[in-house]
Parts: C-alpha cells; structure tokens; sequence
C-alpha cells in the first residue's frame, strides 16, 4: 500500500507542476526572444553585406559597360581612319600618276613634231589622239612614252593628212594600260593639253 504522505498533497503538486510549467514556458520564450533577435541581427549583417557586394557588382558591370562602349568607339574610329588612310593613299598615288603623265607629255613631246590633240583615260585605259610631221618621230615619241611609264602603247589608228588642209602629215591615235590612273567607275575623265 502506498503511504500516505499528507506534506504532498494532490493540490499542492499540480500547482508545483503548474509553476515549473509557467518558468519552462517562460524560459522558453525568453531564450526563444533571445535567438530569435541574435539570428535577426546576423541575418540584417548579412542582408547588409550582400546590399554591398551587389552594388559593387552593379558598380564594376556599369564601368566594364562603359569600358566596352568606349572600346567599340574607338575600334569604329579607327577604322573609319583606316578606310579613309586607304582612300588618300590610293588618291595620293593617283596624283603621282597624273604628275607623271603630265611631266612625261610635257618632257618627250615638245621638239619632236608632235603635237596631241585629245587625251582621255578610263578605266586605267589611256587614249591619246594627235598629229605628227612624220612617222619616226611619232614612233620616238610612243617608245619614250611607254619607258617612263613602264607601260606599252598601242597604235590604234595612223591616217594621213592632206596637204591642203594644212594638217599635218599623220594623225595617230595610241592605246595603253596604266592601272595607276585606274579613277574607278564613273564618267571618263577627258583632257587637252
């Protein structure tokens, strides 16, 4: 038989059970507070640390943006330099050609009897038409012309003059290649020294 102890009574334990439940429940709270704030703070820590890193990141993504537009500014810069370095070395080596072409008419020409009447090129294709008194010197004239410009000319027509007309003995036209003076499409360019 169970004894009969009349310091515990039944009461009197269920109001213990019910304070060490209210401090359990109490301790509870108060260390559950306790974490709950602990943990609040390490995650706004966190919060803030990534709120860094991302504009970190924002801040390097706009400076390589800026980095890569300036970049591609320059790469069409220069070739805009490039395309134009093209054009004015192709127009410088034009002028040279033309120099040449008219310092050679104006060095063989005079002297010899010859005397041009109508000049043209297109297309890297050089046509002179003129007069001369007599045939070896429009021959002299032709193979002087072709060694300066490294190129042959070709008779394409030889006809004679009448000696009532007052012309000359012979009226020629030569024919020949000069890819320097090649002035690209467009309408040909035509000349009377």
């Amino acid at each position: 038989m169970v004894g009969l102890n009349l310091l515990r009574f039944p009461t009197l334990e269920r109001q213990q059970q019910s304070r060490r439940r209210w401090l359990f429940i109490g301790a509870g709270l108060v260390l559950g507070g306790v974490l709950a704030a602990g943990g609040l703070s390490v995650l706004a820590g966190q919060t803030e640390q990534l709120k860094l890193q991302t504009q970190r990141v924002q801040n390097n993504l706009a400076e390589s943006k800026r980095a890569a537009q300036t970049r591609q500014q320059q790469q069409m810069h220069l070739q805009l330099v490039g395309q134009q370095l093209r054009q004015l070395t192709h127009l410088k080596s034009q002028q040279e050609a033309w120099v040449e072409l008219q310092s050679s008419l104006l060095d063989v020409i005079p002297g010899q009897g010859v005397r041009l009447q109508r000049l043209q090129v297109e297309a890297g294709r050089i046509d002179l038409q003129g007069h001369a008194a007599h045939v070896p010197a429009m021959s002299l004239v032709a193979q002087m012309l072709a060694e300066r410009w490294g190129t042959p000319l070709h008779l394409q027509s030889l006809e004679t003059g009448g000696a009532a007309t007052g012309a000359s003995a012979f009226s020629f036209a030569w024919q020949g290649q000069w890819s320097a003076l090649d002035l690209g499409p467009g309408p040909s360019r035509k000349g009377q020294p």
